[in-house]
């Protein structure tokens, strides 16, 4: 039996509940707000109380109507301003007290369960697992159970509100990640984007706390989205989460953990105070994008390394993003040991691939987006080529002239350039030329199409370029990038996703949102330019295909052609390929030999230098090129097959095993190789030139493009998938 006692807060029936922020009434232009708190609305009056409740912060009598409290609006109470995130379910019930007992037992078994009791005075909030009655539709979902087979454990049910929402796949990583974490090992969940892995790590580690501590150590960005992701399954509840805005929130933790089981952290905030962290003892550590702690050099991974918490969970879409040595490290991170050092890791890699699956496969899961095939629209990729305009080529002909001074330093002004040249010379005047004409265009056709639109950028003065263009064009612009307030980011992305006008148009820097965020009311991106790590660009354009999306999507990269934009699209493709292949080749360098400089230096006076290089013979009219042999030899035949063959058959293959490893360190540190690379995975898209008419209207009718001329693009290369 459960009995749940409450008692009344205040006089007459809660009607309504809001999550806000809160903070001093100020004249600052841009708020700092001081914390999250409750919004409790009476018939004859409001109550602003902090986030647990215990304590009120103000009263006011002077709101009138419930209704105007949408979400973003603010308001006074007392001498607080608040900002409203989200209205809630209220928890008023009739009378002082009142007592339910479950009848006939419909499960005798243990099921992992939520809830929530709260008094006036010694507010009490209890997390717990309890044996429970409770009825469940449809077959329960039993988290241990090869253990209750095995070794005949006392089953552990998922609640079934949550349980009931859980796809196949997110089931076995539940499973696999408590397994793990239960014989108190680490594990590391590097499913790709849109698969879910903070809800599968929110039921697994539920399960496992017993009166114990979970430290969730996030990027800033995504404090806010942990706090939405428990908020959704916990909604009309009290969250058992505390996020850390200040010093004194780790403090509140350290006395109340048993009552909030969850402590979520930045990263940074993670470093700043680790003395504090270090001296509560937590049972579980979950970093969410883990590949943050890939440098064992770094005082990041020093820092949570010392706070010796043995159960480790890293969340990561991208578990390699350079070489081989990196995944080592996170695997060391979380099962010290399991390797005597990466020497021998690379040997066993290459020469013993069965056992190497076989030592890490219960602390390794990496399932593909394939997996989503049945749950996700088309996504439509496209790379466009767009001509430079002649101040474009005069201006990089001069960088490229002083290839010897400072040539990282030029590359970056080069690629600037490339996006515009008024961004590095305020001199030049903001016409539309290149990708910006390209750009407009396309603006102007979503906008008649009705689509909302997200535009990613590397750079903040490409982002102000194309946020004052889309303003002098009548769109509203919301922008996420590394100045804006972590506390307004998650009110930004909801206000853009659930207003859904395509007069909203999204500005996203790609380091800043690149990870984490959904922006699955835009059907349309936009990737102004393109990052030297594939792994970056991946992560931001998943931002839109990713589950909630109930549009095909439309992925544009914009390139001007002939230079350094196809350099790096090049590179991208020699590390890990245009399709998220995951294990890039251990021998393809981070550094640059004087030969690679200087092709970035050179400037082609080309339609698409790209096409140039895989000596097609499509001659740009759509239609798939025929298979041609480019295998010039012993040394190469290995890598053919790999890139090729092995990218076939990976259709059929959702989960990525050891074997992969091996084939992923095949000797392959040759240009002719790297060639072969870029053929292989570009020769699955359809090439596309504006010379051929009838099939160049036919893909800008496929691209959503076709209302206008767009005399600035050069070449196309499109690739329609579901994965």
């Amino acid at each position: 039996m459960q009995v749940y006692e409450y008692e009344s807060t205040s006089s007459g029936h809660e009607l309504a509940r809001f999550i806000v922020l809160y903070a001093k009434v100020s004249t600052r232009k841009h708020k700092r707000w001081e914390g999250d708190g409750i919004l409790l609305c009476y018939a004859n009056q409001a109550v602003l109380k902090s986030e647990d409740e215990k304590d009120v912060i103000s009263r006011s009598t002077s709101i009138k109507c419930i209704n105007d409290l949408q979400n973003g609006r603010e308001l006074k109470i007392g001498s607080w301003e608040v900002q409203i995130q989200e209205r809630v379910a209220t928890r008023d019930v009739p009378g002082s007290s009142f007592s339910s007992s479950c009848g006939s037992k419909l499960l005798n078994i243990r099921i992992l369960n939520v809830f929530f009791s709260s008094q006036l005075s010694g507010f009490l909030y209890t997390f717990v697992l309890f044996s429970s009655s409770y009825s469940v539709k449809g077959p329960a979902f039993v988290i241990n159970e090869d253990r209750v087979g095995n070794f005949g454990e006392e089953p552990i049910v998922a609640d079934p509100r949550v349980s009931r929402h859980l796809r196949t796949h997110q089931k076995e990583g539940v499973r696999f990640i408590f397994s793990a974490l239960k014989d108190g090992h680490g594990v590391i969940l590097a499913d790709e984007m849109g698969l879910g892995k903070s809800i599968q790590a929110i039921v697994a580690t539920m399960a496992l706390l017993k009166q114990q501590s979970c430290l969730l150590v996030v990027p800033s960005s995504l404090v806010s989205n942990w706090k939405c992701e428990f908020r959704k399954w916990f909604h009309g509840a009290r969250l058992p989460v505390i996020a850390v805005r200040r010093a004194s929130d780790i403090s509140s933790y350290a006395c109340s953990f048993s009552a909030y089981p969850y402590l979520i952290i930045s990263y940074e905030m993670a470093l700043r105070y680790s003395a504090k962290l270090a001296s509560i003892r937590f049972d579980i550590l979950v970093c969410d994008e883990g590949h943050r702690l890939k440098n064992v050099d770094t005082k990041l991974r020093q820092t949570l390394d010392c706070l010796a918490i043995g159960r480790r969970l890293l969340l990561t879409g991208t578990p390699i993003q350079n070489d081989i040595k990196e995944f080592f490290s996170l695997l060391n991170f979380v099962r010290p040991n399991l390797f005597d050092n990466f020497a021998d890791f690379k040997t066993m890699c290459c020469n013993e691939a069965e056992a190497v699956s076989e030592k890490f496969s219960n602390c390794f899961l990496r399932r593909t987006s394939r997996i989503n095939n049945l749950h996700l629209p088309n996504k439509n990729d496209y790379i466009l080529f767009c001509a430079p305009s002649l101040v474009q080529k005069s201006v990089l002909a001069s960088l490229c002239a002083f290839m010897n001074e400072e040539p990282f330093v030029l590359i970056d002004m080069m690629r600037k350039v490339s996006n515009h040249p008024a961004i590095l010379f305020k001199k030049i005047s903001l016409i539309y030329l290149g990708k910006l004409s390209v750009f407009v265009e396309m603006m102007a056709c979503f906008r008649q199409m009705k689509e909302c639109v997200v535009v990613i950028s590397n750079f903040t003065k490409t982002l102000d370029m194309l946020s004052s263009l889309c303003r002098s064009l009548g769109f509203c612009v919301l922008r996420l990038d590394g100045q804006t307030p972590v506390s307004t980011r998650q009110e930004i992305v909801k206000h853009f996703n659930t207003e859904g006008n395509p007069e909203n148009v999204f500005l996203l820097s790609t380091k800043a949102g690149g990870v984490g965020l959904n922006l699955t009311g835009a059907s349309r991106l936009i990737l102004f330019d393109l990052d030297w790590n594939p792994a970056t660009d991946m992560q931001a354009m998943g931002r839109i295909w990713r589950d909630g999306q109930e549009k095909d999507c439309h992925i544009y990269r914009l390139v001007t052609a002939g230079t350094v934009d196809e350099k790096i699209l090049h590179r991208q493709i020699k590390k890990t390929g245009l399709n998220s292949m995951i294990i890039p080749n251990e021998q393809i360098k981070t550094t640059w030999l004087d030969n690679e400089l200087q092709d970035v230096f050179t400037l082609r006076d080309t339609q698409c230098e790209t096409h140039d290089l895989l000596n097609c013979d499509c001659d740009g009219q759509g239609s798939l090129p025929s298979g041609v042999n480019y295998v010039t030899g012993v040394h190469t035949e290995d890598v053919a097959h790999f890139c090729s063959d092995k990218r076939q058959t990976e259709d059929k293959k959702e989960v990525e095993t050891a074997s992969d490893f091996h084939a992923a360190v095949v000797d392959n540190d040759d240009e002719v190789g790297h060639l072969e690379t870029i053929r292989s995975l570009l020769f699955r898209w359809h090439h596309y030139s504006p010379s051929h008419t009838e099939t160049w209207t036919h893909f800008k009718s496929i691209a959503g493009l076709r209302d206008l001329p767009f005399n600035d693009l050069t070449f196309a290369f499109h690739l329609s998938s579901k994965f």
